[in-house]
């Protein structure tokens, strides 16, 4: 007998949506901010990776209240769409910054992809190392996608829960070990949102779930739960993490490593094999998220191109329905970023596109609020809290790479403009 397509057609359930959600999250950012955020907090750390968690729940939030309201694979770009109906320039300046904040994810996730390589093989000063790792690997996975390669290995629930349980089990057995010490110091509380705004990179990803609103089952229901526990899961293992790694080295030590913050803060606990377990996971977690962000913003592009938001050459595909010109630029910018820029500008950028997004998702669900069923004041608290994280994040890139800060406000004045242009 044969099955109706309805019945045929299998559902998202909660499982597959909370590994599409913890699978996007832990791709390799835990690997690089960890350094970076006990250089600004010292071993106050751990707090920032929980106000982290508190930024992401507020944004998160919002995404599951506006996704189970307008399912869309569109998910930001149509929830500013519905919010400035009369102002679509806002949504296509959001795609916009979207792009700019997988590139930058792209630029972070090759740069940590060489750090740990570099590591692991023993020359972590080499640069000529680095450089070679993080330019083969982008041209690896151009080359894996042009081949129509999809990155299928994310949606596996197994390999999704072998990271996190992975950093979860190195993180309770480092804190567990004889030599582990506790160290919880308050530090000032702008250090603490400082760091939480810079690592806020390392919770992107939970958005994907509500891209799979579609085709969840009962999305009511289980599209808002799925975020939230995805949230909730990464943000404790994050906090887990930095518990170990300020308990195993002196701060000035994981700064000194801070390219790769936790292979140096697991081997004075677990030894050698330890670092060595680090490195290789933090090598298949980046190379999983550089084939991921290649296969999804590629077609972002090609979509955005294709509607005229974008140059129309990078929506032509090859004859395997590959966006081979958006893929091939995309990582033609992915390998410069990454040869001239630094970790802390490159984590900073990432960030703060993430917040500013999110900010406009967080607005949208506020003046949407009669439609997404929202107390104001949630949104409202959000919208504050982020603002005051993208704020110290925009004072500290202008404090370390004042260059960088100038090309940021230059890049968004013109993408603004432009937007704004098109619209007219």
């Amino acid at each position: 007998m044969k099955v109706p397509a309805s019945a045929a057609q299998e559902k998202l359930g909660f499982k597959e949506l909370l590994a599409i959600g913890v699978g996007g999250m832990i791709g390799g950012g835990i690997f690089s901010i960890l350094g970076l955020a006990v250089g600004m907090a010292g071993t106050a750390a751990p707090w920032s990776f929980l106000v982290g968690t508190v930024l992401a729940l507020f944004v998160g939030h919002a995404y599951a209240r506006l996704a189970v309201r307008y399912p869309s694979d569109g998910a930001s770009f149509v929830y500013l769409l519905r919010a400035w109906p009369q102002q679509p320039w806002l949504a296509v300046f959001g795609g916009w910054l979207i792009v700019l904040g997988y590139i930058a994810t792209l630029a972070l996730y090759a740069y940590t992809f060489a750090a740990y390589g570099a590591h692991l093989l023993g020359v972590p000063d080499a640069h000529w190392m680095r450089f070679l790792l993080s330019q083969g690997v982008l041209a690896v996975f151009l080359f894996v996608n042009l081949l129509g390669v999809r990155a299928s290995g994310l949606a596996e629930d197994w390999l999704v829960y072998l990271k996190l349980f992975l950093l979860l089990g190195v993180a309770l057995w480092g804190i567990a070990h004889p030599a582990h010490r506790w160290r919880f110091d308050l530090a000032a509380p702008t250090s603490v949102l400082l760091a939480s705004g810079v690592l806020f990179v390392a919770f992107e990803g939970f958005q994907l779930i509500t891209n799979a609103v579609q085709e969840a089952e009962r999305p009511q229901r289980n599209v808002p739960r799925a975020i939230y526990a995805a949230i909730g899961l990464v943000g404790l293992t994050y906090f887990a993490v930095a518990v170990m790694a300020v308990g195993s080295l002196p701060v000035g030590a994981i700064v000194q490593a801070k390219e790769y913050a936790l292979a140096a803060a697991v081997e004075p606990l677990l030894g050698a094999w330890g670092f060595v377990l680090v490195d290789v996971a933090a090598l298949l977690a980046t190379s999983s998220a550089i084939h991921a962000t290649l296969f999804g913003c590629s077609r972002l592009m090609a979509e955005m191109a294709a509607k005229g938001d974008l140059p129309r050459a990078l929506g032509r595909r090859n004859r395997a329905g590959i966006p081979s010109r958006a893929l091939a630029a995309l990582t033609g910018i992915g390998m410069a970023w990454v040869a001239v820029g630094t970790l802390d500008g490159i984590a900073s950028f990432a960030s703060l596109v993430f917040i500013l997004t999110s900010i406009g998702v967080v607005a949208s669900n506020w003046r949407l609020a009669a439609q997404t069923h929202t107390p104001r004041w949630i949104s409202a608290l959000g919208l504050v809290l982020l603002t005051l994280a993208s704020t110290l994040v925009l004072k500290h890139i202008a404090a370390a790479e004042f260059p960088l800060l100038m090309g940021i406000l230059g890049v968004m004045s013109t993408l603004a403009a432009l937007a704004y242009r098109k619209q007219r």
